[in-house]
């Protein structure tokens, strides 16, 4: 670009010598080099434009490869295996299905983090007897129920909710139902004052025949 500008400024200083010396002829060559003056800014403007351009195409195609959106993980449910155990006095197994632990301070039925489990009944044959059991704390002096709840079906597992009014117990339930086949369980707890309930140990007692 620097060469064809200095070309530019060589014809212009011909074309004035020559104006003096043949008129007609100055003239031509005053307008061909305004042709190429003219031509000569177009360029420059092109080139001006394109490396305006570059840098914010660049910033566009990299805030654009940042900002796209990043799948959200599939959130599985584990089933533990359980825990088997022979009753020495009656011979019986018995098996038991970790659900987990955490904490709440819901006035109202409150799912607790971290308590939850999936439990297919159907591998389970001759069963005898199911329980809820759990291990509470509450440091401050309220009542707190705890129940298992079939989200799965949504709706409580029947004769699973329990109550206590002291710092810290442990609960079984009256036998309860597990609804055929595969579902999700949930542990949920509600206190009285809206203190802190920890959930030390939940837990499904299943006793074989």
């Amino acid at each position: 670009m620097k060469g064809k500008f200095l070309d530019s400024l060589v014809l212009f200083g011909y074309a004035k010598s020559m104006y003096h010396e043949n008129r007609h002829l100055g003239i031509f060559l005053f307008r061909i080099i305004e042709i190429v003056f003219t031509i000569n800014i177009v360029i420059l403007d092109l080139v001006v434009f394109h490396n305006f351009l570059s840098p914010a195409t660049t910033s566009i195609a990299t805030t654009a490869k940042i900002s796209s959106p990043t799948p959200t993980p599939e959130i599985l449910i584990s089933s533990p295996p359980p825990t088997t155990v022979i009753n020495q006095i009656t011979g019986a197994k018995e098996l038991f299905i970790p659900i987990g632990q955490g904490s709440t301070r819901g006035t109202d039925w409150t799912n607790v983090p971290g308590a939850q489990v999936n439990i297919d009944s159907t591998k389970y044959t001759s069963i005898k007897q199911v329980v809820f059991e759990v291990s509470l704390e509450s440091p401050n002096n309220q009542i707190v129920s705890v129940r298992l709840y079939n989200t799965s079906d949504g709706h409580p597992v029947w004769y699973s909710e329990m109550s206590m009014d002291t710092p810290t117990q442990s609960l079984t339930s009256q036998p309860i139902q597990l609804d055929s086949g595969n579902k999700t369980y949930q542990v949920q707890m509600k206190t009285q004052l809206g203190y802190t309930v920890i959930l030390d140990q939940a837990r499904v007692h299943i006793t074989l025949q």
